[in-house]
């Protein structure tokens, strides 16, 4: 800050990389107008595709002006859906945690019934229609504050770790974790289920069987407490549970895009699935089909998989 110039450098250089990475590498990929880019089924651990060449699934956050420049070819439309909230569905699925999966009875916010119940909030509801007296409304730092300890606890973050996310410091940090387990008795229960299978078998599967081989934590103690290990047989635990989480999401994702595929054969066969990026899916279509496929993208993304307790819930959007 106490040179200008040093300021403007930083900024031309971040504009550089967004200009060669996003404008003209793009430019030198397309052909004839179109880019192809590449998606890897085998791309990584969980399940979940990645993409290369380019990278389709890591385009900017922040300069819209990237994301603007991606449209559907001349008479078509994009009809998109994202899953909503997929992965705290699923470890609500999979705790078994009563009061985590009644977050989702379509009234409630998820990270406000963890909010209220971690920061011992009785002067307000866990609604998210914006009330006065919503927790996120009341206490929108709190609940800010809830989505770092619900889904970072879950995959093995430390207290530590957290501190300078949550701006407090280890120990109150870590106090608020340890009320996150105690109200959510399941979360607990699951890390420890994944952590004792891991050390047993040396490996754990998903929902749907995909295994994670993790055959190192055969070597750590069974009853070797987790906080105490060293960094490298901590991060083995933690692999399992987030796993398990994470390769389930990935199945329900690739399972819906199966499912969308066949129904729209037989009712709307020139639609084309032509991008996933993580929980998203976007198809192109002519636009007089746009309402059709939106009703069949739904459909597939939202009942291809059940989870008991738990619905799933996919929204789409046509533009």
């Amino acid at each position: 800050p106490k040179y200008k110039w040093v300021e403007r450098l930083l900024e031309y250089q971040r504009k550089m990389k967004l200009l060669s990475t996003y404008v003209v590498g793009f430019e030198e990929r397309m052909v004839y107008g179109v880019m192809n880019p590449s998606f890897l089924q085998t791309g990584t651990t969980s399940g979940r595709y990645s993409s290369r060449a380019p990278n389709w699934q890591n385009l900017p956050r922040d300069e819209k002006r990237i994301k603007a420049c991606v449209i559907s070819r001349p008479g078509k439309v994009f009809v998109g859906a994202d899953f909503s909230q997929l992965e705290p569905r699923v470890f609500a699925y999979l705790s078994g945690d009563e009061a985590l999966k009644a977050a989702f009875n379509g009234t409630d916010d998820f990270y406000s019934v963890i909010g209220a119940a971690v920061y011992d909030k009785t002067d307000c509801v866990p609604r998210k229609d914006g009330s006065p007296d919503a927790f996120g409304i009341k206490y929108k730092k709190l609940r800010d504050l809830s989505k770092v300890i619900a889904l970072a606890t879950v995959y093995g973050a430390t207290s530590r770790q957290l501190a300078s996310t949550t701006g407090k410091s280890p120990e109150e940090t870590q106090q608020d974790m340890d009320n996150y387990l105690n109200r959510f008795p399941g979360v607990k229960k699951l890390m420890l289920e994944s952590h004792t299978s891991a050390k047993k078998d040396g490996y754990v599967k998903s929902l749907f069987g995909r295994p994670r081989r993790i055959p190192q934590a055969k070597n750590i103690e069974a009853d070797a407490k987790h906080g105490e290990l060293p960094y490298e047989m901590r991060s083995l635990l933690n692999l399992s549970t987030n796993h398990r989480v994470q390769s389930t999401a990935a199945s329900i994702v690739n399972r819906a895009m199966i499912n969308f595929h066949k129904m729209k054969e037989e009712i709307v066969p020139t639609a084309r699935l032509v991008t996933q990026v993580h929980d998203s899916l976007i198809i192109e279509c002519d636009a007089e089909d746009a309402e059709t496929v939106s009703v069949l993208l739904q459909e597939a993304m939202e009942n291809t998989t059940a989870l008991p307790g738990v619905p799933l819930e996919a929204k789409p959007l046509i533009g």
